[in-house]
């Protein structure tokens, strides 16, 4: 069984060993972590949940990610994430959200952004997770993000990976 923390408000362990799927407490909360897949020539990554999921099952997301387990911060969690749904290895991971607090599935949540210049075919599937992939377009995901993405391409978010990109890549 896999085994969660679970954090107050402020982001301070009030709970070990809370197994997955087990109703967390009222006033507590589970970290989750969200990374939006960029390739160098522009293209986002969006990852086809399985149809085994409980939520969502089918649906394509702008993200790959999921719950931190015992033991991990939220950077650790997006990077160990980001390998076991698409087979990734990423140079670096960047932050792209302060911790936003969903109450209404009581998680502390946290994006990152990931750019990458892999072979777009070499995506590996986790079976029970993932079970397809595309890539699109700025416009083409613009055009769907209305939709219920885990993180939505807004136009902050995209300000962001801009910033990032400047700073670290030297690329627009």
């Amino acid at each position: 069984m896999e085994l969660w923390d679970l954090f107050d408000r402020s982001g301070n362990i009030v709970s070990t060993n809370h197994g997955r799927g087990d109703t967390i407490p009222e006033g507590t909360y589970h970290k989750i972590v969200n990374i939006i897949v960029q390739h160098v020539d522009g293209d986002y990554l969006l990852m086809k949940r399985s149809d085994d999921k409980e939520s969502r099952a089918g649906e394509y997301e702008l993200t790959a990610g999921g719950s931190t387990i015992k033991g991990e911060d939220f950077s650790e969690g997006a990077w160990r994430e980001l390998y076991e749904e698409t087979g990734i290895k990423a140079d670096a991971l960047y932050e792209l959200t302060p911790v936003i607090i969903r109450e209404e599935i009581r998680y502390l949540q946290k994006s990152f952004f990931c750019l990458t210049n892999i072979d777009k075919n070499s995506i590996q599937l986790q079976a029970g997770e993932t079970q397809g992939f595309q890539w699109l377009s700025e416009d083409e995901v613009l055009a769907i993000s209305n939709t219920d993405s885990l993180v939505r391409l807004t136009n902050e978010v995209i300000e962001r990976m801009k910033e990032i990109k400047l700073k670290h890549f030297k690329l627009t």
